[in-house]
């Protein structure tokens, strides 16, 4: 155990850095955005993007699962994964395209109203590129390099701070030019982790060996469908309050909802690093659940600490990074704080029930949170604005993790309170953690 936990550490600490960097410089993006283009043009840009970010999260298949999923159980060598990944990239993407071509010209006024259409055209681009990006990922995921996959996905909001910056220099600050920027930075990232790709040894004789297509579908679709609803859990509030309220009220918005996922940084970094290791271990129940229920309790305080942290100094930030103009996203961040706190025990429980090659567990809590969510925002945004939003969002937050805890004491037989409540052995364990960090401990 002390050896897995070391590697564990490892690879959350290099991955929690980089997603310190990127969220500093995601918001640096979000601050210059809103500065320049106001409430109404940064919830306008948030609304374009959208559909490409949405499509990408619908029409992945959960590939990306399937591949850390199978390389890490060794179940398929990397090879393999590899050269079936550009057949079902180049099938989906054209899907997406379709797809997306087809809502726009026929959808679009009722699905994105007062958003210019042509824009929408125009940030379709993003769709093929970032799902493309994303299936390369994973191969360094699955494999545990997390030196390259940590460099692969800062280079996107580093190369669009640069572009955005730009744009403020000389002076422009018309949409098209900000989505160019997106476009530009998501080919710069893809050309960076396709490249490092051709560097994986390829295997002929592995290469040829057929079933990856048909397992990692099969494997993956259940996960989906799981993503989908829980990217439809998270987005649905955006949905929502650009249909019932307007643009500007996305533009305030969306701050809330930005500073919030930062304080995810902890629970996503384990994530990323958790999901391989649990699947290498799948014979190992006892020294999985040992991990899982030291984790859950580091993320969850961690995430009470920083919460409660943000909530004291939201007011004064928001106005020093985004203008008194943007005050009405304080409220609703207050509000989504205790969702957020809660979804880090949810997300590591989740990671566990993937590993044990059950995916679909996760979908049957996220189809009940979604259904909740979307009640309660029809019902609370037009009572209470987007402050309605975050409290319906919060709600479904809670609930998920609820379920998940269920689902994880039926099928490992451990109390909930022991994913909670830290006792005796739990600060034992992260000392040995930190001594096996270090070096003083043996593996």
């Amino acid at each position: 155990m002390r050896k897995d936990l070391n590697q564990i550490l490892q690879g959350f600490i290099k991955t929690a850095g980089r997603q310190i960097i990127t969220g500093i410089v995601q918001l640096i993006i979000i601050m210059i955005i809103s500065r320049t283009y106001g409430p109404a043009g940064s919830g306008s840009y948030t609304i374009i993007t959208l559909l490409p970010i949405t499509l990408t999260n619908l029409l992945n298949m959960g590939i990306t699962a399937s591949n850390v999923y199978f390389i890490g159980s060794k179940k398929y060598k990397v090879e393999i994964v590899i050269s079936n990944l550009y057949k079902i990239a180049c099938a989906l993407s054209i899907i997406g395209l379709l797809i997306g071509f087809l809502l726009i010209t026929f959808a679009s006024d009722n699905l994105f109203p007062n958003v210019d259409v042509w824009l929408l055209y125009i940030a379709l681009i993003v769709f093929p590129l970032t799902l493309l990006n994303s299936f390369f990922n994973s191969i360094f995921q699955a494999i545990q390099n997390f030196k390259i996959f940590n460099i692969i996905l800062i280079i996107q909001p580093l190369s669009m701070l640069l572009l955005v910056s730009f744009l403020t220099l000389i002076d422009e600050n018309e949409i098209i030019y900000l989505i160019s920027s997106l476009i530009i930075s998501s080919l710069l990232s893809l050309c960076v982790s396709f490249f490092h790709i051709l560097q994986i040894k390829n295997d002929e004789k592995e290469i040829t060996r057929d079933g990856y297509i048909k397992d990692s579908l099969k494997y993956g679709i259940k996960a989906h469908l799981s993503n989908i609803v829980a990217f439809l859990n998270n987005k649905a509030d955006i949905y929502f309050v650009n249909m019932l309220l307007n643009p500007t009220s996305v533009g305030f918005y969306i701050i809330s909802v930005q500073l919030s996922e930062k304080i995810w940084i902890v629970s996503q970094a384990l994530s990323t690093v958790l999901l391989p290791k649990l699947s290498e271990l799948s014979d190992e129940e006892n020294t999985k659940k040992e991990i899982v229920l030291a984790l859950s309790k580091i993320v969850f305080y961690i995430t009470i600490f920083l919460s409660t942290f943000v909530a004291i100094i939201s007011k004064p930030v928001i106005i020093l990074l985004f203008g008194e103009e943007f005050s009405p996203a304080i409220e609703p961040l207050l509000y989504l704080l205790p969702g957020v706190v809660f979804m880090t025990v949810a997300r590591v429980l989740a990671n566990d029930l993937a590993s044990r090659g059950r995916p679909e567990l996760n979908m049957y809590t996220s189809i009940i949170i979604v259904i909740v969510n979307i009640i309660g925002n029809i019902i609370l945004i037009p009572l209470y604005g987007i402050s309605g939003a975050a409290i319906s969002t919060s709600i479904a937050y809670v609930l998920n993790c609820i379920l998940r805890c269920l689902m994880y004491r039926y099928y490992t037989k451990v109390k909930i309170s022991d994913l909670f409540i830290i006792n005796r052995s739990d600060a034992f364990k992260l000392f040995n953690l930190f001594k096996v960090k270090f070096g003083h401990v043996k593996n």
